[in-house]
């Protein structure tokens, strides 16, 4: 019996930034029976949606830490864009919550401080694009 990888992937400032690079490797993934599991600190709706299509990973699993935090009963505020804002402590600590839960294989972010959270393997990923003139 083949094991099932199961991927933790952050979609603001990961996966959005090398859409073509996460793409490719999603869809695989997907397509050969694996979980990819996008995780994100937006609630879900309308605006994600729009951003997930943007961003083009397939995926088979999608985890919002406002969504968590809120029915979790976690007190939110939100800012002037709408953006949700919950304690650094509880916020830091929900993708890991998660990962324990779904035992994910490896999980990729650009918060750095997620990992220090994590019993699960956790690899902090900075992304630098050059605009196109650049190169």
């Amino acid at each position: 019996m083949k094991k099932v990888f199961k991927l933790g992937l952050d979609l603001h400032g990961v996966s959005d930034r090398a859409t073509d690079f996460f793409s490719l490797i999603t869809k695989l993934l997907v397509d050969n029976g694996h979980e990819v599991h996008l995780m994100t600190g937006s609630h879900k709706g309308e605006r994600l949606d729009q951003q997930l299509e943007a961003a083009g990973v397939t995926y088979t699993h999608l985890f919002s830490i406002s969504d968590f935090l809120y029915k979790s009963g976690n007190p939110v505020r939100y800012d002037e864009n709408n953006n949700p804002w919950f304690s650094d402590e509880e916020w830091n600590e929900a993708k890991s919550i998660y990962a324990k839960q779904k035992k994910l294989d490896l999980s990729f972010d650009d918060t750095e401080v997620y990992g220090d959270y994590f019993e699960f393997p956790f690899a902090f990923i900075k992304i630098d694009m050059k605009d196109e003139k650049d190169t």
